[in-house]
């Protein structure tokens, strides 16, 4: 920020983040919906991070190396180092510590909280982990093909389900998918017999596996599998409500 004083000369000064929010905060509601923003949700001043919420262990868990030693995930390194600059920082200032050591202590405490979020910000430092290598930041978790959304969210890898490369049939409607027998006879769908469609199950176990459509195998209600491939005389075999 420039000051000009009554030499005309242009003096220089820091624009903390402190005094970036106290003017931030001063911007009035109606202000804000000019700016496009609706203050019940989103405010100006709320850009700038005064509390810093703490991930729960499920997010940043610790990983188990040989025998009992325990190796603390990265966030978790991330976080105690901003305990420990944010502590320092408190001590220096009631201690009364001069005034460049509390600036110094103030970037550190923001680089740590900056790369707790983002470690690949153009012109800064990374922040390292013991061995050298980069520490694996909040942005780098989320983002990407392997990330949270597209790797686990968008494509998770779940039981009773197969993906395959899409091919057009002039023989099929347009709401229809085809999908090969061989593949609709191995891919099973756990259905729980119920009053209504116990009939109906009944009928595919008497078919067995052997045919399409069938029944591979039956969920007992204590969790038993009969698997109908071994089994004689799946006619045999009578169903209750509660299987699968």
């Amino acid at each position: 920020v420039e000051h000009v004083n009554e030499d005309s000369q242009e003096k220089k000064s820091i624009l903390s983040a402190e005094r970036a929010w106290e003017i931030l905060k001063h911007i009035k509601d109606e202000e804000s919906f000019i700016l496009g923003m609706d203050p019940k949700f989103a405010r100006p001043d709320w850009m700038i991070i005064t509390v810093l919420p703490v991930p729960p262990l499920s997010v940043r868990p610790a990983v188990i190396m040989y025998g009992s030693a325990k190796n603390q995930d990265d966030l978790t390194h991330k976080l105690a180092d901003i305990i420990k600059s944010n502590n320092e920082l408190l001590r220096n200032e009631q201690s009364g510590a001069a005034a460049h050591v509390i600036s110094e202590n103030i970037k550190m405490l923001q680089f740590h909280v900056a790369t707790l979020v983002d470690n690949d910000m153009p012109g800064m430092p990374r922040a390292m982990q013991k061995s050298g290598k980069p520490l694996k930041a909040i942005k780098a978790r989320l983002k990407g093909k392997e990330g949270r959304i597209r790797g686990n969210l968008m494509g998770k890898r779940v039981d009773f389900s197969a993906r395959t490369v899409i091919t057009p049939d002039p023989n099929l409607r347009i709401d229809q998918v085809g999908v090969p027998r061989s593949i609709a006879q191995n891919l099973t769908f756990p259905e729980i017999v119920t009053p209504f469609n116990i009939d109906k199950m009944q009928v595919l176990v008497r078919r067995g596996n052997s045919q399409y459509p069938g029944a591979k195998y039956i969920v007992r209600d204590n969790g038993e599998r009969i698997d109908l491939r071994f089994h004689p005389k799946s006619s045999d075999l009578h169903l209750q409500c509660g299987y699968r």
